[in-house]
């Protein structure tokens, strides 16, 4: 069976061929560039998987998170990958999105060799790059479980300091930050380079008590959209 991403093609090319036999219907996504989306879209145009499924796939790059939900919501684009938090609050709030589960990978807390933090109380009045801005999952849930373990929010006890991944590494590897929450793809950099890990978003969820294995990111499209 393909991976998640690419089935995702023959799920919308099922949704969306409605013209005549041999026309291609046009799937418009928005990919955050720093983000590793891009290399399975650029894996299926290569392979011409969507093209095969009767689908023309329009890349529209976009420079942030925040950028892929302005996009989104307004009518840009017609799919983007975001995070289950980002869905539930939007569904709160009347906005009907779907959510189709597209990868289990999470970042984690990384930090500097010579930093002194062992943990995640020793972050406590130090600098920490947040990557996805101020509500991101991955920040989000680490303060939810910092509360829980440590009695506090983390964004009084720590300098918050957001920026886009590639950024946010180089101001570590620089020095100028001791510790960076970032996305997977960019804390394996991270790690080759000497830093340590902290915690991972996957022992942040399970001590919130969330079920193993649960989706963290998903292919994220309006209900009409899917209608």
């Amino acid at each position: 069976m393909p991976p998640l991403p690419i089935r995702l093609v023959f799920v919308l090319a099922g949704w969306l061929c409605a013209t005549a036999a041999g026309a291609l219907d046009t799937v418009r996504v928005g990919f955050q560039q720093s983000g590793t989306v891009q290399w399975e879209l650029q894996l299926i145009g290569e392979l011409g998987l969507a093209e095969r499924e009767g689908v023309a796939l329009e890349l529209v790059p976009l420079a942030s998170k925040d950028a892929t939900h302005i996009a989104l919501q307004g009518g840009a684009v017609d799919v983007v990958v975001d995070d289950w938090l980002w869905v539930s609050r939007a569904r709160d709030e009347g906005r009907p999105y779907a959510f189709v589960t597209h990868s289990l990978a999470a970042g984690a807390v990384y930090v500097r060799p010579d930093s002194g933090i062992a943990t995640l109380a020793d972050l406590a009045g130090r600098k920490l790059g947040i990557a996805g801005g101020a509500i991101d999952k991955s920040w989000l849930l680490l303060r939810a479980y910092a509360r829980r373990q440590l009695g506090r929010d983390l964004a009084d006890a720590v300098e918050p300091q957001y920026g886009a991944p590639p950024l946010l590494n180089q101001l570590a590897l620089r020095g100028e930050l001791p510790a960076v929450l970032n996305y997977w793809n960019y804390g394996a950099r991270l790690s080759a380079a000497g830093f340590r890990e902290v915690i991972s978003m996957r022992t942040v969820l399970t001590g919130l008590g969330a079920p193993p294995g649960l989706p963290v990111i998903a292919w994220v499209f309006p209900d009409e959209f899917a209608a």
